[in-house]
């Protein structure tokens, strides 16, 4: 048997996690009230891919969407936070005309307070991989012009910007050119005019990051001084996979590489998320769980050892109430992160 300290009272049976002290800490859900919803479309028109992207400092937000009453093209908006309330900009194309996308990620560079903006260009052939860069004015936002990154169709994109990379801002994508690989191209952000390029390759296309299979739903998250990276392993009938990522800047003008081989969750899951918590140095991941045809949430925490790619995990059984899943009711994605404002976790799930 083995003997802990507990921090604070701890109710039998709850799920805890260790601090950095040594002590144990139990794990429990709050709930949060909320503002009243609003339009960011600005229209009763129906909208797709809809992804926004918050700036503490100015609180300003922009959200970006593709405007399926508008040839499918991909808009944007920007909004300034008061409070619960967000007051709302003009509509601007993205991408400087009704040209039709998808897949859109949208996040803001803190060095140069520019926003990008990641997505599939399907007015191109083979439906290839564009960025723009754009500058917030007021509540309105000037867009840059469009920017070749991958020359194979590409789906399921998520920007993040790395502190420790301050000049490029991470686009993880799967490569639908590649038999779905999983992939990471990085942008170099400049710091004076709307634009951005690719050192990598010349716009041609990311590093491998996946297994050699095809890789669904990837999510990028910080992990101390690197990163890590979530993924559903198509080939493996969903399998959940988690590797170490790490800078490399003599590799290729630079890129991010990963582990050879993968930290088996285990669970089969499809659209999940992945944050760090620091106090605790672990990850936490959600997910839908498909395995067992209940379409429910699971939850579980992977406790690091070792760091960046060479980092390994420890994976805890799943988390919650009711069955062991953090919610019972059938549901669609997930999305979680750590606050560092208030030291904790917050966990966002559509239900369906």
């Amino acid at each position: 048997s083995v003997q802990i300290v507990a921090s604070g009272s701890i109710t039998a049976n709850t799920a805890v996690m260790v601090k950095s002290d040594g002590t144990v800490e139990g794990i429990s859900t709050v709930s949060e009230s909320n503002g009243s919803m609003g339009g960011a479309s600005g229209s009763n028109y129906a909208t797709g891919w809809v992804r926004g992207a918050y700036n503490s400092s100015t609180n300003k937000v922009v959200v970006v969407y593709q405007g399926t009453y508008n040839q499918y093209s991909l808009k944007s908006r920007v909004g300034t936070v008061s409070g619960t309330s967000i007051s709302w900009g003009g509509e601007v194309n993205v991408t400087g005309g009704n040209n039709e996308a998808s897949n859109p990620d949208v996040i803001f560079h803190p060095p140069t307070g520019k926003v990008f903006c990641a997505y599939r260009a399907q007015w191109v052939s083979n439906q290839k991989g564009y960025a723009n860069v754009g500058t917030i004015s007021g509540n309105s936002i000037t867009w840059g012009s469009n920017t070749q990154w991958e020359e194979n169709a590409v789906s399921e994109i998520q920007c993040f910007w790395d502190p420790n990379v301050p000049g490029r801002i991470g686009i993880a994508y799967t490569n639908n050119g590649d038999s779905s690989r999983g992939k990471i191209e990085s942008a170099l952000i400049s710091t004076t005019a709307n634009s951005c390029s690719f050192p990598r390759g010349g716009g041609w296309g990311g590093n491998q990051v996946s297994a050699n299979t095809a890789a669904r739903y990837m999510r990028v998250t910080r992990m101390g001084d690197h990163m890590a990276l979530i993924y559903c392993d198509q080939g493996s009938s969903y399998a959940l996979r988690v590797r170490g990522l790490e800078w490399n800047s003599t590799s290729n003008n630079g890129e991010y590489q990963s582990a050879s081989s993968d930290s088996n969750v285990g669970n089969s899951g499809i659209r999940p998320d992945i944050t760090w918590d620091p106090n605790y140095n672990a990850l936490v991941a959600c997910y839908t769980v498909s395995a067992d045809g209940s379409d429910t949430h699971g939850l579980k925490i992977g406790a690091i050892t070792g760091t960046g790619k060479n980092a390994t995990f420890s994976w805890s059984s799943e988390l919650g109430g009711g069955s062991n899943m953090f919610s019972n009711k059938t549901n669609g994605g997930t999305a979680i992160e750590y606050d560092a404002k208030s030291g904790k976790i917050w966990c966002v799930m559509c239900e369906e």
